[in-house]
């Protein structure tokens, strides 16, 4: 974050070429290299092309929606149930619509399926700024608190059995609300054919939402104008998505899913796993010296922009796992004194 200001005294090295070949990016980073520090280099400047490493967006994007996390948790605590998730199915509903304006406003494609630069490329605000990314927020805080009371019926059930859920039925108008939409959920959760279909349902959606893309953006061309099914379409998905995720992820949660949970909770992914925080923090650095070594600024087709970013996911892996093993694992050993 701070390299830039130390770039210009050198003359040479990985992200010379970089700023050299690019005066206007090298002014950005000398003039708003704190905004990378404060992690606010997702909103400012205003303007997306005055950013200083516009691609590491994310981590400032996602700072500043944990940070919000407070907040819903003292608002979920105090407030019931239905004032809570109210409040969140209210806040999606104003997301989407500042996602339909803010696309409205831009008027053009920024990305379609042509030629693209690797340097120059933009994934727009709506999917920079926190207001506009606030849907899977709320989703993720919903199956949150569904999860909690969930488990709660749960460990009731596995106390006095399933007699607990005939009494449910029999004394159905004297029961809260919550009690009974969460013993109803938690007696079909015990059916197989209900779990196969809330999981399958969510691999449904979710290879729905991939291949959708494609359709809805086939004939994009970049800087033409944007049709009424697009904006919608980009204004709504993330829901969608969002919901898909939680159908796969709530049967996981109380120890079903079959071959699927198999899959996702194999040993395999232990070693990985440990990577996968590094590897988040290193990537912008990673593509920032991709991009300044590898060639000249020129365009490329999607499908190579595709290969792209798989290589660098590659390269992050291994940069990751050297940091860990170097850095990380010995300063764990010693924290914990030597019990890692």
């Amino acid at each position: 974050m701070l390299l830039p200001n130390a770039v210009s005294g050198f003359g040479n090295g990985p992200f010379w070429r970089l700023f050299s070949q690019s005066p206007a990016f090298y002014g950005n980073c000398m003039k708003y290299w704190w905004t990378n520090l404060l992690l606010v280099n997702n909103i400012l400047p205003v303007e997306e092309n005055e950013r200083c490493f516009p691609w590491s967006y994310y981590v400032a994007l996602e700072f500043q929606l944990v940070a919000l996390a407070p907040m819903i948790y003292f608002l979920g605590k105090h407030l019931h149930h239905r004032l809570f998730f109210s409040l969140l199915a209210l806040a999606m509903a104003g997301s989407a619509v500042l996602r339909y304006f803010e696309i409205s406003r831009r008027k053009s494609v920024l990305l379609g399926t042509g030629a693209v630069s690797h340097h120059a490329l933009s994934v727009g605000s709506v999917y920079q700024h926190p207001h506009l990314m606030f849907i899977p927020f709320c989703v993720g805080a919903m199956l949150y608190y569904l999860y909690k009371a969930l488990r709660q019926r749960a460990e009731i059930l596995r106390m006095f059995g399933p007699g607990i859920l005939l009494m449910m039925h029999r004394i159905q108008e004297e029961v809260v609300a919550e009690d009974r939409v969460s013993y109803w959920l938690l007696e079909r959760l015990r059916m197989r054919h209900m779990r196969v279909l809330i999981v399958w349902s969510g691999l449904a959606i979710t290879f729905s939402c991939v291949i959708s893309v494609w359709f809805i953006h086939r004939d994009d061309e970049i800087g033409g104008n944007m049709g009424v099914d697009v904006k919608v379409y980009e204004s709504l998905i993330l829901l969608p998505w969002s919901i898909a995720l939680c159908l796969l992820a709530l049967p996981l949660l109380f120890g079903y899913g079959g071959i699927i949970r198999g899959v996702l909770t194999h040993r395999l992914w232990c070693g990985p796993s440990r990577l996968v925080l590094v590897a988040y923090l290193a990537a912008p650095v990673v593509i920032g010296f991709g991009n300044a070594s590898s060639y000249d600024v020129i365009t490329m087709s999607f499908s190579l922009f595709i290969v792209q970013g798989f290589g660098y996911m590659g390269l992050t892996l291994l940069v990751a796992f050297f940091f860990h093993m170097l850095v990380e694992r010995p300063c764990l050993h010693i924290s914990s004194r030597g019990e890692y």
